[in-house]
């Protein structure tokens, strides 16, 4: 069941051919050791303004993967960004695991304010598709200054439930992996910002508004008209990032 549940989740990829540098942002390579010792692979690519995003991906690819998207955060946010790979992605060690994934996000936290530096009042975590779900139990654990989702999924078991719901009622009793998202955004005490496109192929639209729902006041909800699951930052254009800017100023500063 261990090794279906891997197979149904997660989707890493260990190529690695492009950096920051390819599409001229500075940038430096980062290696953290997690709690249980696994080593980690990261980028830092500082920013114009005084936020730090910290980024978490989804469950495909790698972050030499998210090159498109970085160039556009610290471009229209002016913040500085921290992408790190799970275990088992990229360059990191190990293989990934829900638990894994939570040590993970807890490394790069703990990086970011302990050998940066940087201000929690300053932080956002921003995490999208199963990124979102460790964004936000981070986030109930170690209270960043805003969280943004983005494409976000309830849990893995609704997700089963809506993806293949003839073998859901037989796996989902003996699934270990939750990434509970809802039940997470209950202890959260940051504002929220979800954000989900109208046409995407792989969590629906209707999820997206699920985790909306159970997230506490203040929040923002935004939908993207046309955007699937890949492509939200191209179909939302200047004004998802106007409004992802009007988020941040008012929230964060």
């Amino acid at each position: 069941m261990l090794g279906l549940e891997r197979r149904l989740v997660y989707f890493p990829d260990k190529s690695h051919l492009r950096t920051p540098a390819s599409i001229g942002l500075d940038f430096e390579d980062v290696w953290l050791t997690a709690m249980d010792g696994v080593r980690l692979h990261a980028w830092w690519v500082p920013g114009a303004g005084p936020n730090t995003l910290l980024l978490f991906h989804g469950n495909a690819g790698n972050i030499s993967f998210r090159l498109g998207d970085l160039a556009l955060l610290t471009d229209r946010l002016r913040v500085g960004v921290f992408l790190i790979d799970y275990r088992g992605y990229g360059l990191s060690e190990g293989r990934p695991s829900e638990r894994g994934t939570r040590l993970d996000a807890d490394a790069a936290a703990g990086y970011l304010t302990r050998q940066r530096g940087i201000d929690p009042r300053r932080l956002i975590y921003f995490g999208r598709s199963l990124g979102a779900a460790v964004a936000t139990h981070l986030a109930t654990r170690l209270t960043p200054a805003a969280l943004i989702l983005e494409s976000p999924l309830p849990s893995v078991m609704r997700m089963t439930r809506e993806s293949y719901p003839w073998l859901a009622p037989m796996i989902n009793p003996l699934f270990l992996t939750r990434y509970d998202t809802l039940r997470s955004l209950a202890l959260v005490r940051s504002p929220v910002f979800v954000a989900h496109g109208d046409q995407d192929e792989t969590i629906p639209f209707a999820l997206g508004q699920e985790v909306f729902a159970a997230a506490r006041d203040p929040k923002v909800w935004y939908p993207v008209a046309g955007g699937g699951h890949n492509d939200m930052t191209v179909m939302g254009g200047v004004a998802y990032f106007d409004a992802l800017n009007a988020f941040i100023t008012q929230y964060v500063g």
